[in-house]
C-alpha cells in the first residue's frame, strides 16, 4: 500500500513524498516498524542478564560519552541506566555504541 502525501512547500522547496518508499527503505521486510520485543535475540538476553544480576556496566554512546552504572530496564526502543550518582538516564538504542560489563 502506498500513501502519497500532498505537495508541501517551504519557501522555494516543494516536496511530494510517498510513505511506502520511506518505510521500505528503513524496514524492507514490512510495511511498518515492528514494536515487538524479541527476547530470543542474544543481545536482548545478555542485557537482561545485566539487569537481573544488577551488574555494573559501562555504556558508551555515539557522542563519545560514557555512563557507568547498572541497567534498570530495557524495552524495544531504549534502556535505562542508573548512574553511580543515582541518576536515571534513558538511552535510545540507536544512541548506544556498546555496553560492557563493569569496571
Amino acid at each position: 500500500m502506498t500513501i502519497d502525501f500532498p505537495l508541501i512547500a517551504w519557501g522555494n522547496l516543494t516536496v511530494q513524498h510517498s510513505l511506502t518508499a520511506t518505510l521500505t527503505t528503513f524496514y524492507p521486510n514490512s510495511a511498518m516498524a515492528s514494536t515487538a520485543f524479541d527476547t530470543g535475540l542474544p543481545s536482548i538476553r545478555h542485557v537482561q542478564a545485566f539487569i537481573r544480576d544488577q551488574q555494573t556496566v559501562e555504556v558508551k554512546v555515539t557522542t563519545g560519552d560514557t555512563l557507568v552504572g547498572s541497567l534498570i530496564w530495557q524495552d524495544a526502543n531504549a534502556i535505562c541506566v542508573k548512574g553511580t550518582d543515582g541518576q536515571d538516564t534513558i538511552l535510545m538504542r540507536g544512541a548506544i555504541a556498546y555496553i560492557k560489563a563493569g569496571r
